[in-house]
């Protein structure tokens, strides 16, 4: 009875702490480094470092996260349905409780993100007048050219045949 009690204490104790711990207790528990799962899953070293963290606001879309957590879980030969839960409750429950600025952050840093980048759009919108101001010229230019070939092609019609004649001996 002893053993019974000590494995539901652990359980116990596995399911208060948070998704990252139990990922890295299993880990530490089969004795595979960090680098040995990511070698041997195909998990993207970033996200093995996210879900062991619980450092989710790396990421826009969390449950992206889901196939990698899947993965790992198997890989650990952890329930993967349990594990895909926990991290479920968690997303939902930091989406619920947003955490406010972090205070060891420089100010600057979060302003940043709030900035909009007009580069882009700007350099887009040059790039669209010089090629719109290019059809312009380019349009008036053989509309020119027409215009004069129009006044050769008549002023050769209405001129007197003596003088292309003379031209022509020149």
């Amino acid at each position: 009875m002893g053993g019974d009690q000590s494995e539901t204490t652990s359980n116990n104790q596995a399911r208060k702490a948070t998704l990252g711990q139990s990922l890295v207790a299993a880990r530490e528990k089969r004795g595979l480094s960090r680098e040995t799962v990511i070698h041997q899953t195909h998990i993207p070293a970033h996200y093995v470092q996210m879900l062991e963290d619980d450092d989710y606001h790396q990421i826009s879309d969390q449950l992206y996260l889901l196939p990698f957590l899947r993965r790992y879980a198997s890989f650990l030969e952890i329930d993967q349905d349990e594990s895909a839960m926990r991290l479920l409750h968690e997303v939902q429950r930091i989406e619920s409780n947003p955490s406010p600025v972090r205070l060891d952050e420089p100010v600057g840093i979060v302003r940043r993100h709030r900035r909009h980048n007009w580069t882009k759009p700007i350099l887009f919108g040059g790039l669209i007048a010089i090629i719109i101001g290019a059809y312009i010229v380019q349009s008036r230019h053989s509309d020119m050219d027409m215009v004069s070939a129009a006044k050769v092609q008549s002023s050769q019609d209405t001129a007197p045949s003596s003088s292309s004649g003379s031209i022509r001996a020149n």
